[in-house]
Order: C-alpha cells, then structure tokens, then sequence
C-alpha cells in the first residue's frame, strides 16, 4: 500500500499528459476597406476598362471621363484654369522670395527660421500647382492597388459629378480578420502572433498574422452575438494574411479563429 501512494502522483501526472491539450476557438468575421475611385471634376464618363467582379492589377486604367464639350464642363474647365495660374503666380512668387531670403542668409543678413518658413510655402505652392495641373490634363483614373472590383455606379456615356465615385474597389491588402477575445483571456494575445482562420467554404485553415489589439473593452458584436457570448466584455483583435490568401476573405464571412 505505501507503494501504491508512492506511485499514484506519477500515474495522475502520465495521465494528464495523455489529455489531449483544450485549444481555444474565437468567433470572428472577414472584414474589408474599400475604395471609391472618383475625379474631382465632372464629365461624361467616356470609357470603363473594368467590370464588377474584375481583379485588374494596380496601375490599370479603371476609368475615363470625356472632354468638357458642354457648358457645365467648360465652365468647371475654365475655373480650374485660373485657379492654376493663380497658383502659378504663387509658385514663382514663393521661389523669389526664397531665393532672395537664401542669398541673404549666405551673407549673414538674414535668419535660418525665415528661410525655412518661406522653404514651407514653396513647397505648398509647388503642390497646389501639381494638383491642379493633374486635374486639367488627366481624367483618366487608374487603379491605386490590386484588388477586386466589387460595384460599377455609372456607365458609359452618364454623367459623372464631381466628386461621386464611378466604382468601387476592394484592395486585397485591405482584407483582414477581425475576431474578439474576452476580457479575461486577452493575455493569450500578442502582435505578430500567428493564427489559424476557417470557415464553411474555405477549404484549407487561412494563415494570418494579429496586428491590432483594441485598447478598450466593449460588448460583444451583434455579428456574433449569440446565448453563450451576450453580456461578455470583449476586445477587438485583427490580423493580416499573406497577398495569396487574401482574396479567400469575403467581407462578413463568419469564421473560426484558432491561436497558434
């Protein structure tokens, strides 16, 4: 019988590391940012180079707007023409001055902090000019990333405001899982730590990495609410996968959220 009491931690010990290990699952969702590519100037839109459901790749022209051959379109053209040679004035007035103001501090006559607040209005001139330019000589719009075309607002041959978006566009780099950690459990998180993703449909777990950790507490989302998770103080987590997986994520896809 000593014996026996002897051995029986040891047999409690093997047996709990028989047990397979508990893993913790997280409720959470794919989320995405879109962009809404527009022009700050109307017109006709004259061509359309995509259609919903495309993947063009950055660089691609998405979109282009007609000539102003209508009143409304000259008189937007003409404003813009004398708002860039007011910037132009501008411009060549800020690079006198700092010329004459570095001229002067060569000399000693002058003081670096008055240089370098007339080397900031230079710039911002510079840019202004920029700007404008880039709206009177170019109305067609390119794709800013990679990614999925997910609405068209307007087709050939409509009238485009100022403003308004023709399409929307969903970055691959904008795609992100976002799940909630209770309260009590938030020390099990860290960034850059790796997690596993699934989902109905997915096929193989999606690999991603935490790269958001809320800072506040707040209720669980109505997108997860459910009997077991009402009431629980949670904190926001997301993560970033890999370029490849990222078109895997349908915005507002449930899924399964496993730490690694």
């Amino acid at each position: 019988m000593p014996r026996m009491k002897r051995l029986l931690p040891v047999l409690l010990l093997l047996v709990a590391a028989c047990q397979p290990a508990v893993e913790t699952h997280y409720l959470g969702y794919a989320e995405g940012e879109w962009l809404y590519l527009s022009t700050p100037q109307g017109g006709y839109l004259e061509t359309l180079h995509v259609e919903r459901g495309d993947h063009p790749a950055k660089g691609s022209i998405a979109f282009t707007l007609s000539g102003d051959q209508n009143t409304r379109g000259s008189a937007q053209r003409d404003a813009l023409q004398a708002q860039l040679h007011a910037a132009e004035s501008a411009l060549s007035s800020a690079n006198a001055q700092l010329k004459r103001q570095q001229e002067l501090e060569r000399d000693n006559f002058a003081s670096p902090a008055r240089t370098d607040e007339l080397l900031a209005a230079q710039k911002q001139a510079a840019a202004q000019v920029k700007v404008l330019r880039e709206q009177l000589a170019n109305k067609s719009v390119q794709i800013p990333a990679t990614g999925e075309v997910t609405e068209i607002y307007y087709r050939p041959g409509e009238w485009v405001p100022p403003g308004q978006p023709v399409l929307s566009l969903l970055p691959d780099n904008r795609r992100r899982i976002r799940f909630y950690v209770p309260e009590a459990e938030l020390a099990k998180v860290h960034n850059g730590q790796a997690i596993e993703a699934s989902c109905d449909g997915c096929g193989t777990p999606i690999a991603a990495n935490i790269n958001f950790i809320a800072s506040q507490a707040e209720y669980t989302p109505p997108v997860i609410f459910s009997k077991d998770e009402r009431n629980k103080m949670v904190f926001r987590i997301e993560a970033a996968t890999s370029t490849e997986d990222a078109s895997r994520l349908r915005p507002g896809l449930p899924m399964d959220i496993r730490l690694k």
